[in-house]
């Protein structure tokens, strides 16, 4: 079932260089030592008091190396837990401070963020430019699986100490790509180009099939709102022109929802005309087990029938699936505490209508987070939980290596060898079809974004290290 050791080859094992470092350490003490080793050797001063000057000059020497060489070829030092999102707030880790250099220093790096891909071949990398002060999105084309992406091409900028104005990639087939949540930037020549998109509210999704767009919006009436009303907007045309769709759902959502431990789904298309959307998970205030509002439409947006994810107790969030037979599958998080999240899954024939629950964690029997000691689906924050099949599930998230279930979320079990770990984790799962998917993580030994690729349904993996032009 698991992937085997030697199948797991390294296409580029090239790393995420630190663009220009430039450490300066100045120091009266070293100078003053320096001087009297020459005065020393000039005879200038008594034999006894240079030896004891030589001494000390060599002990403190020592300690200036190690600390200069700490900060300058520490096997962390240029990552050091930083997370480009621990700016944006999109990260709630521990894993997202960001290692301190000192006030002369000056450096940049580049990691990869997200992926989009439409092939398992073909696809583009969001990747953030982090320097000293100002951070970057960009985005690059790759036609080798991620082993390359270039040439890159720059969307937006700000103040690394601020919030990332986007996050989120998707693509479609004809060249229109779209950067989002909560600000919208978007292309019509595969990325070559990209403009920022003037429209009010925070994207919450974007779902592009063939040149119908669906777009999911957040109408806040302050940046502060905790719940805001929802507004659907389509395009027929890539993107390049909106209407509201005919029917949203009147229901209200948290936008703060889905960041860092809180992975939400917000839109799922199935076609042309079938769609989910999710809501937050409503707190019960009786004592019962949360639900996550759930409506589904089979006429593009012109009608929903409302139903519910019946989360197995108090839930912050909830993420959506649907196989490609119809199959749902829904798995609901609650509170997250040190590396650990009580998690259930549940799964649906009916399209919502009714749920079977797959797995969970008690927390009536086994407090949470010690649930983690002994089901590894509690262990890590949540992602996304993405299905390829109606058997065969992927569960991705912070601080969480990849999780496989080949039982419609019964079992679950990580892949191996390790993909991601219990650092970065990761980040994103992109399911191509019934046997290809790929999944970013962190490498566990490194700290370096890697992409997994399978073509057998999870039960094998091929390393991939991207490089960054």
């Amino acid at each position: 079932m698991l992937c085997q050791t030697e199948r797991w080859d390294v296409v580029s094992s090239e790393r995420y260089p630190l663009r220009e470092v430039d450490v300066a350490v100045r120091s009266d003490h070293i100078d003053t030592m320096s001087r009297s080793s020459r005065e020393v050797g000039t005879g200038r001063i008594s034999s006894v008091v240079a030896g004891g000057l030589v001494v000390v000059a060599v002990v403190v020497a020592m300690v200036v190396a190690m600390l200069v060489g700490a900060v300058i070829s520490g096997p962390d030092a240029r990552i050091a837990n930083a997370s480009p999102r621990s700016h944006a707030a999109a990260r709630s880790s521990a894993s997202t401070s960001r290692h301190s250099l000192p006030a002369a220093a000056s450096y940049t790096r580049d990691r990869l963020e997200a992926v989009a891909f439409t092939t398992p071949a073909r696809g583009h990398g969001l990747v953030v430019h982090e320097g000293t002060t100002r951070c970057t999105d960009e985005v690059g084309p790759t036609n080798d699986g991620g082993a390359r992406f270039a040439p890159l091409v720059a969307v937006t900028t700000w103040r690394c100490a601020d919030s990332a104005p986007a996050h989120s990639l998707t693509f479609d087939d004809h060249g229109d790509g779209f950067l989002f949540g909560p600000e919208l930037f978007v292309t019509h020549d595969d990325g070559r180009t990209w403009s920022r998109a003037r429209e009010a509210g925070d994207v919450l999704a974007v779902d592009p099939l063939g040149s119908s767009i669906w777009m999911l919006q957040a109408i806040c009436a302050s940046p502060a709102a905790r719940t805001c009303p929802l507004r659907l907007l389509v395009s027929n045309d890539g993107g390049r022109s909106w209407s509201p769709s005919k029917v949203t759902p009147r229901g209200r959502v948290n936008p703060f929802v889905g960041q860092g431990a809180q992975g939400q789904t917000w839109l799922d298309r199935v076609s042309r005309s079938s769609a989910y959307l999710v809501a937050s998970p409503v707190t019960n205030r009786e004592g019962h087990p949360d639900s996550a509002p759930l409506w589904r439409t089979t006429d593009a947006g012109a009608s929903w029938a409302k139903r519910s994810i019946p989360c197995a107790f108090d839930a912050l969030s909830v993420t959506l699936s649907v196989a490609p037979d119809g199959e749902l599958f829904a798995l609901c998080a609650g509170e997250p505490s040190a590396g650990s999240q009580v998690k259930s899954v549940l799964a649906s024939s009916d399209g919502g209508l009714h749920w079977h629950l797959q797995s969970s964690c008690d927390p009536l029997v086994t407090p949470s987070p010690p649930c983690a000691a002994h089901d590894v689906l509690d262990s890590g924050y949540l992602g996304s939980i993405d299905a390829m099949s109606a058997t065969t599930l992927l569960l991705v998230g912070d601080r969480s290596s990849l999780l496989v279930s080949h039982d419609a979320g019964v079992d679950w079990r990580s892949a191996g060898p390790l993909i991601g770990g219990t650092g970065d984790g990761t980040s994103q799962a992109v399911v191509l079809g019934a046997r290809d998917a790929v999944v970013l993580g962190e490498n566990e030994d490194s700290g370096i974004p890697t992409l997994w690729h399978t073509v057998d349904a999870g039960e094998q993996w091929r390393a991939v290290v991207p490089r960054i032009d």
